[in-house]
């Protein structure tokens, strides 16, 4: 006879299917378990995963960054996302902070989800940019011809000075 799989574990499993990195985290902080594509973007094992906080695993650092999707949703009890460039991966990241509760519905932890945005964010970039210089070529062009119509003006104004003046 098979055993139930958690509903955590479910998560994890259904989750891999999309690609997305998940991780589940307690109030403390610790990962307590992670999806193959989680282990694969952190680039390290499921013991080592959980062996460390989810900040460490994900941000390199000591302490929760400040825009931390996780932290809010433990204090509010309340999904939380976010849109960041983590230099630790160095990847845009949407981050996914999903509540879990208890009987009592306090918050016990949080299902964290993980999209690497890197080149979405890189094309939205570019398009960007792309605008800025057409928005200054818009800039250029218009200013062009409205100098061109003052040059015209001045040029008329010349001609009927010089046609009067012979």
């Amino acid at each position: 006879m098979k055993a139930k799989k958690s509903f955590e574990q479910m998560i994890l499993d259904w989750e891999d299917s999309f690609g997305n990195m998940v991780t589940i985290h307690d109030n403390n902080y610790n990962i307590i378990a992670a999806n193959s594509s989680a282990k694969k973007l952190l680039k390290t094992s499921s013991s080592e995963i959980l062996k460390r906080k989810c900040y460490e695993n994900y941000h390199g650092s000591n302490t929760p960054p400040k825009e931390c999707p996780s932290c809010d949703c433990l204090k509010s009890g309340k999904p939380s996302i976010v849109e960041i460039f983590e230099p630790h991966l160095n990847m845009y990241l949407e981050i996914k902070a999903l509540p879990i509760f208890n009987s009592d519905n306090s918050t016990k932890g949080v299902i964290h989800v993980v999209r690497d945005i890197t080149t979405h964010k890189k094309m939205e970039n570019e398009i960007i940019e792309r605008m800025r210089e057409l928005e200054a070529f818009y800039d250029m062009a218009i200013n062009r011809e409205l100098k061109m119509a003052e040059l015209k003006v001045e040029n008329e104004k010349l001609r009927s000075e010089s046609y009067n003046g012979e």
